[in-house]
Formats: C-alpha cells, sequence, structure tokens
C-alpha cells in the first residue's frame, strides 16, 4: 500500500445477515497489513464532528504508513443535507475500495455506485466482491467481466464473506494476500 488514506464503504447489503462486508475487508487487509491505522466511523454521519474527525485522521497519518477509513454504511449515505460519502471522499482525497455483494443485482448496483463515485469526483479504486453463499450466484467470471466493461474499473478480488466471519488472524491475513495489490497503490 502506499502512504495516506483510503475509505472502505460498502454498497447496500439487501437481506443479508452478519457482518458489514466492509467491515470483513476491513479486518482483512489490517490482518494483511500490519502497519495500517484504521479509523471506524460509525453512527449518524449527520451528527458527527467533522473537525474531531480530521483531526484524527491526520494524527493517525503521522504515525502509520496508511490508514484505513472504514464506514460500514454505503457510498451514497448523507453526510449532510447535500452531500454523501462519495463526497466526503473526494473532500478529503481518500480513494475508495468498495465492497460488492455478489447476486442479482450486482452489475446494477455496480453501474449506480460508479456512477455516484464519478458525480462526485472521488477516486475508485475498484471493487472487491463478497460472495454470499447464501443463495444461488451468477457466474463469477462473468460478473468481473460486465463490472469491468461497464464501469472500466478493476475488481480488485473476491472473498467468501463466511470464511472471513469465522477466520482466525492468520486467515485473514492469507485472505488479504489475495487481492491484488498492485491496483490498490494510492
Amino acid at each position: 500500500m502506499g502512504l495516506g488514506g483510503c475509505l472502505i464503504t460498502g454498497t447496500q447489503e439487501l437481506n443479508t445477515d452478519g457482518s458489514p462486508t466492509a467491515d470483513l475487508l476491513a479486518r482483512c487487509l489490517m490482518a494483511y497489513q500490519q502497519n495500517s491505522g484504521l479509523m471506524p466511523v460509525n453512527g449518524p454521519l449527520v451528527e458527527l464532528d467533522w473537525g474531531e474527525l480530521w483531526a484524527h485522521y491526520s494524527q493517525l497519518l503521522q504515525h502509520h504508513s496508511s490508514v484505513l477509513i472504514l464506514y460500514p454504511g454505503s457510498l451514497g449515505d448523507r453526510i449532510s443535507d447535500h452531500l454523501t460519502v462519495a463526497d466526503w471522499a473526494r473532500d478529503w482525497r481518500v480513494p475508495l475500495i468498495l465492497t460488492l455483494p455478489v447476486g442479482r443485482q450486482t452489475i446494477p448496483q455496480a453501474a449506480a455506485y460508479h456512477a455516484l463515485a464519478a458525480q462526485a469526483q472521488a477516486k475508485l479504486l475498484g471493487w472487491v466482491l463478497f460472495h454470499l453463499q447464501a443463495q444461488p450466484e451468477p457466474d463469477p467470471s462473468e460478473i468481473q467481466s460486465q463490472i469491468q466493461t461497464l464501469t472500466h474499473t478493476p475488481i480488485l478480488g473476491g472473498l467468501s464473506k463466511s470464511a472471513l466471519e469465522s477466520g482466525s488472524e492468520a486467515e485473514l491475513a492469507q485472505w488479504g494476500a489475495t487481492l491484488d495489490w498492485e491496483r490498490m497503490r494510492w
């Protein structure tokens, strides 16, 4: 990973149980990249003290080679009356890694969230596909091809949600090693 920060967030995960995929990806990356700092952002975004949050982020950057900002919600969640998480990424100049559950709505979700990132002029590094295994999945290679063709944004890897939820720290690090780190440099 390069120097600086990266915002990890998800897309809407309807009808899924367990941990949000953004949380799981952050755990996986932290296990693999041990020198990274983690800044979880929870609660209603419209109520946050953004000055305090920026100060905390800046402090983490002084002590870590990279900082993963974790927001377990959606790229389209509001942070104010007129701004979304995509605008936050642009304003803070942090690139995005989006988690995307594999299923019937994967391609439309990718198109919508790509359009939102583009509209906000936020840098989208890529997608990490999460296999939910709770439902029959379309062909992963076909989904990857369609997403990359439609959005011109790389797939950084695919992870199994159930494996990560039950994985040890060592297993999480192994999963982290499978991601396309060359494309994740920011």
